[in-house]
């Protein structure tokens, strides 16, 4: 798959952080055991600044534009999260996640969490704002050249815009992503959840 211009991917912005919360060598084991083996350092950049660089946010949302560019401002500076995350990258969407509202997914989050923490201590699961996966997939897609997400396929946040939330989507043609919102009760086969594993505390 054709991953972003090597001009943009070369850039990809790093910034020299402390305070980074991290997940053990021995959590990444036990992670990488379940199916969880890709680990990204997330910086806390903000989509206004990933777009700064030049990357590319479209939309299929009202009137094509997308929620930044309907004038909700502060939700392009929410910045993401300053830690290392898990995923998995062959299936990263959770299963059964479909076809249900925020809430109905946020129960399933909850529910694997409590299954994740019992067999690797020190863990969670949580769903991000907009801001950490648009950091995530835009890293791993110029580390790995691989979109973490499908065609078609959207990851719920929680990030709010208005009583609508931001779902993140990857555009292909453009090696770019998709911002669009959806209401809180909304329920589509398109609209999953993308679960982080993070290491236990506070988001930083």
């Amino acid at each position: 798959m054709n991953g972003q211009p090597d001009r943009v991917r070369q850039s990809f912005p790093e910034r020299n952080l402390r305070g980074v919360t991290v997940l053990t060598p021995e959590q990444q084991e036990g992670l990488s055991q379940l199916g969880y083996s890709a680990v990204v350092k997330l910086s806390g950049l903000t989509i206004n600044e990933l777009i700064a660089f030049g990357y590319q946010f479209n939309s299929n949302g009202e009137e094509g534009l997308s929620p930044i560019e309907r004038g909700s401002l502060s939700f392009g500076e929410i910045p993401s999260r300053v830690s290392q995350v898990a995923v998995n990258p062959t299936d990263p969407f959770l299963a059964d996640s479909g076809l249900k509202s925020l809430n109905e997914q946020i129960i399933l989050i909850k529910k694997l969490s409590e299954q994740l923490s019992a067999k690797v201590p020190g863990v969670r699961v949580v769903v991000g704002h907009a801001s950490d996966y648009a950091e995530l997939v835009l890293r791993y897609l110029a580390d790995q050249d691989v979109a973490l997400i499908r065609p078609n396929i959207y990851a719920r946040t929680v990030t709010s815009v208005g009583h609508n939330v931001v779902s993140v989507g990857f555009d292909p043609a453009s090696s770019g992503l998709i911002l669009d919102d959806w209401p809180h009760r909304s329920s589509g086969w398109d609209l999953r959840i993308f679960p982080l594993i993070v290491p236990s505390g506070k988001r930083t």
